[in-house]
C-alpha cells in the first residue's frame, strides 16, 4: 500500500469495527498499516472479505496477510485444466513455464517450477517500468538541405516574397543543370 491507499484503509479498518463491535483506534490503525504495507489495498479487501465470511472473530494482521497469499495448488489445477488466471504474475508465469509443467515435468517438479517462476515474476512486476507512452524517441536525422538553407538565410533578409520565389527558381535550375 502506498499513501493513497491511506483512505481506503481507513475505511477497510472502520468496517471491522462495526462488524466486530470493536473500536479501531489510531495505534492500532497505525500498527496495521506498518504490518500490512506489503499488501495492496485491493487484496486486503478481498482478505477481509473472505474472512468475515468465513469467520466470526476479529481478524488480525496475521490472518489477513495469509489470505492474500496465492494458493499455488489451486493455481497449478488452473494451469493443468488451463482454466485461466488471477493476475499478470501468474500469467507471465504460465507464459514462461506452463508448456513445460503440463506436457514434460513430473507433477511435484512442476508445482515447484510454477511457484518458483510465479515469485520471480512477482519481483519483476514490482519493478518500476516506464509506460511504453513515455519512451524517448530517437533523434531524427537533420536533412542536409536544411541546414544548407539555414546557413544562407543572410542572403533572403532584405528581399520581397516574388525575389525570394525567383532566387529559389534560379537555384532549382542551377541545380537541375548541374
Amino acid at each position: 500500500m502506498n499513501n493513497n491507499d491511506w483512505a481506503k484503509f481507513i475505511e477497510l479498518t472502520g468496517l471491522i469495527s462495526a462488524n466486530y463491535g470493536k473500536p479501531f483506534e489510531s495505534a492500532k490503525q497505525n500498527l496495521w498499516w506498518q504490518l500490512l504495507a506489503d499488501v495492496e489495498v485491493h487484496d486486503l479487501e478481498r482478505a477481509l472479505f473472505k474472512h468475515m465470511k468465513e469467520s466470526s472473530f476479529e481478524p488480525k494482521p496475521a490472518d489477513l496477510i495469509k489470505l492474500t497469499q496465492p494458493d499455488f495448488d489451486e493455481m497449478f489445477n488452473r494451469m493443468i485444466k488451463k482454466g485461466g488466471f488471477n493476475n499478470d504474475a501468474e500469467y507471465y508465469a504460465w507464459q514462461q513455464v506452463g508448456y513445460a509443467c503440463r506436457t514434460q515435468l513430473k507433477e511435484d517438479v512442476a508445482r515447484l517450477r510454477l511457484k518458483a517462476e510465479y515469485l520471480r515474476q512477482v519481483e519483476l512486476l514490482k519493478q518500476p517500468r516506464a509506460p511504453q507512452s513515455h519512451q524517448l524517441e530517437y533523434e531524427k536525422p537533420v536533412n542536409i538541405k536544411d541546414q544548407m538553407v539555414d546557413s544562407e538565410l543572410h542572403k533572403y533578409k532584405d528581399k520581397s516574397p516574388e525575389e525570394i520565389k525567383e532566387m529559389l527558381a534560379n537555384f532549382k535550375l542551377n541545380k537541375v543543370k548541374k
